[in-house]
């Protein structure tokens, strides 16, 4: 399934950032929607919490600081259109209609949906990040959480 949307330049760094992640874990190309893909399944931790709850504090923790200058940012990085399986579509979708309500918000754009399931996604990788994110919220990952194994392929 095709998927377009319009994201910020940190949300494409972001993205960038995770896409080299992955390819250096697996060793091969990830493309852009692959690394969507991957963000849905490794969100997966998110569903075991209060969804208004987890989804704001994600929303609050600041995005991360992600150098720009080691990533290849072409100048129409904020606009992607990516390749998707329908179960990730859904839950964009899913997400999308559920964070306004979450976030007090009339509207959320899908840069701030992808943005936010990116997010969720840095936050399991990236052990300093998740260390001050459940500091700051208090959220627990159990040990034998497939989100939380990075030896798991996901």
């Amino acid at each position: 399934m095709i998927y377009q949307a319009r994201i910020s330049l940190q949300t494409a760094a972001l993205l960038e950032y995770l896409r080299q992640y992955f390819e250096q874990e697996s060793g091969g190309f990830v493309s852009k929607g692959d690394v969507l893909n991957r963000a849905y399944l490794i969100s997966g931790w998110t569903k075991k919490h209060d969804f208004d709850e987890v989804w704001n504090a994600i929303h609050n923790t600041p995005i991360p600081d992600i150098k720009t200058a080691n990533l290849d940012l072409p100048e129409n990085s904020n606009l992607i259109k990516v390749n998707i399986n329908p179960e990730t579509h859904q839950f964009i979708i899913d997400i999308k209609n559920q964070l306004p309500v979450a976030l007090e918000a009339q509207y959320v754009t899908m840069g701030v949906v992808i943005r936010e399931i990116l997010k969720s996604a840095y936050i399991v990788i990236n052990t300093d990040y998740q260390s001050t994110f459940i500091k700051r919220n208090n959220f627990k990952f159990e040990k034998n959480d497939r989100a939380t194994n990075r030896n798991k392929r996901y």
